[in-house]
């Protein structure tokens, strides 16, 4: 794709319920998948990250949204079906996430790219109990409305359900969506004063223990995706 570039950058997250173990394999023949579309000039980047048998996917097409349904045969296999969404009859392999909560918003690939020198690329979730769901969705909504809280810039989290599943990039590019240097932001303290601490279920013991968690999030593994 010579003029890739040009290409308008959609940002999207799946989530995927494994129904067995999977093995390497089936994560290598994934990344293959990716690198293929990628050289096709379908995808810009993209990560699959795995908690226990839950799968988290982060993609940005290139023109049109990248979906993962189908597009891995051998990995859609082994994933426990997502009822049909209203107006289809056949089951999801995975299910579309929200997003709701970012720091920059994509146009071009070319401009997507400037400055982009990532590390390490991560994914994380976190937990919200039925009782916080709105209030912790109203304060991110205000955040992203007023557009001043600096943040990674190619940060993005989704939600499924009572799940957060967060993208991001180290090292971290803190840009805000109103593009001016260190703002003030009247929204982010409101929502310190909301109790931001109140807001998050909490992961089990067990849960904790993962070796790259903290108080309210779980980093995750990234088992396939592209190579940049």
């Amino acid at each position: 794709m010579a003029d890739w570039g040009k290409a308008k950058v959609y940002r999207g997250a799946y989530h995927g319920v494994l129904r067995e173990d999977a093995g390497e394999n089936v994560f290598a023949a994934f990344s293959d998948m990716l690198q293929k579309a990628q050289a096709d000039g379908r995808l810009l980047t993209a990560s699959l990250f795995r908690y226990e048998n839950q799968l988290f996917f982060y993609a940005e097409g290139l023109n049109v949204p990248f979906v993962p349904d189908g597009a891995c045969p051998a990995l859609d296999a082994l994933l426990l079906p997502w009822p049909p969404a209203l107006g289809s009859m056949a089951p999801r392999p995975w299910a579309a996430m929200q997003p709701y909560f970012y720091h920059a918003v994509p146009t071009t690939a070319a401009e997507w790219q400037k400055g982009r020198h990532p590390a390490r690329r991560r994914g994380r979730i976190a937990l919200l109990p039925p009782d916080k769901w709105c209030s912790y969705m109203r304060h991110h909504l205000n955040l992203v409305d007023e557009g001043l809280l600096a943040g990674d810039r190619w940060h993005l989290i989704s939600v499924h359900e009572n799940l957060l599943f967060s993208y991001l990039e180290e090292p971290r590019t803190n840009v805000n969506l109103k593009n001016i240097p260190n703002a003030h932001s009247a929204e982010l303290d409101v929502w310190l004063a909301a109790d931001p601490e109140s807001h998050f279920a909490r992961f089990t013991p067990e849960q904790q223990a993962h070796p790259d968690a903290d108080h309210n999030f779980v980093f995750l593994p990234r088992v396939a995706g592209t190579q940049e």
